[in-house]
């Protein structure tokens, strides 16, 4: 609950237009939104995951949103290896399009899916989970080139976009604060950038 808050309030700072149905059809099939307005799109993790999605909803779902929030993503296991696999061709698709993605989790993204079929590919979908907080992520325009004031907005909308600062809880995958009772203090972003320096530093000693 204090996680939908959250997504509802920064729903409501980006959001470019007024709300509008939330049935929208996809690849010939209605999916049920929480919430959507202009360029921004709001999903229950359920609702693009657990079901008969293919690559092509999420195609079709990157090239007409700009930002998407998802609520309620879970932790993966073995028994919910399909939702995985779904949740990471959505990631993908998400990110090769540019498309700001607004999500709330029970977990740190690190512990989505750690036991399963393709568990051991899923580091990269980590990756780029924390890249899609980063500030150089964020500057990128949509894929589509398309709602360049929700993009915008994002930048002062949602916590994750800036600095977080001492004693602010951090987010658990983008912008929302940890549920009650998780661990706080983790600072993947951070420890993603000092890599990226010190592989950038490495590469100038050569």
């Amino acid at each position: 609950p204090d996680a939908d808050v959250e997504l509802g309030r920064i729903f409501g700072a980006m959001a470019d237009g007024p709300d509008e149905d939330r049935r929208l059809t996809v690849e010939g099939r209605t999916i049920v939104a929480r919430r959507r307005a202009g360029s921004a799109v709001w999903f229950d993790f359920a609702a693009v995951c657990d079901g008969p999605r293919s690559q092509r909803d999420y195609l079709e779902i990157a090239r007409r949103y700009a930002v998407v929030f998802l609520s309620g993503v879970p932790a993966l296991t073995s028994a919910t290896a399909d939702l995985a696999r779904r949740f990471t061709w959505l990631v993908d698709i998400l990110y090769d399009h540019r498309v700001k993605l607004v999500a709330s989790s029970a977990v740190e993204a690190e512990a989505i899916y750690r036991e399963g079929p393709s568990a051991h590919e899923f580091p990269r979908t980590v990756s780029r989970l924390i890249e899609m907080r980063t500030h150089e992520y964020m500057a990128q325009p949509h894929a589509s080139g398309v709602a360049a004031r929700a993009v915008a907005a994002a930048a002062t909308a949602c916590p994750s976009f800036r600095d977080v600062q001492p004693g602010e809880p951090r987010a658990d995958i983008q912008g929302v604060p940890h549920l009650r009772g998780e661990r706080q203090g983790h600072e993947p972003v951070r420890r993603h950038e000092a890599r990226r320096a010190r592989s950038g530093q490495r590469r100038r000693a050569h």
